[in-house]
């Protein structure tokens, strides 16, 4: 996608495309334990470096909208990055997977009840 230049809209939805939902970083406690360099491990040489994780969010949001050259004007309407455990993804990919399971049972139910009704019609 060609980065647009007049519209605001679409220069907005322009960077909502390209920029990833999610990140995957690496924490590393510095030496003397009083910084944590962080690296984006899915952005070529995305490096930043906080004094503890309650900078996190914003330092990575400014690392990755700086990495896609978001012009200051546009980094409001694009959210923000907040940091969340390994636990939190297996908890949330159970719950995506109860969902599909969920969403299959309805529907086979549903068909059970539409071969019911057609046997009762042919009856």
């Amino acid at each position: 996608m060609k980065k647009p230049t007049k519209n605001k809209e679409n220069t907005i939805a322009y960077f909502k495309s390209i920029i990833p939902q999610r990140i995957n970083v690496q924490l590393i406690r510095s030496d003397d334990e009083k910084s944590i360099c962080v690296q984006v491990l899915n952005l070529p040489h995305c490096y930043t470096q906080v004094r503890n994780t309650n900078e996190l969010p914003e330092m990575l949001t400014d690392l990755v909208l700086t990495h896609f050259e978001v012009p200051k004007e546009f980094r409001d309407q694009l959210g923000s990055y907040i940091p969340i455990s390994n636990k939190h993804l297996r908890l949330e990919e159970a719950f995506r997977r109860l969902i599909e399971i969920g969403a299959k049972t309805c529907a086979g139910k549903e068909v059970n009840e539409t071969f019911e009704r057609a046997e009762a019609m042919a009856v």
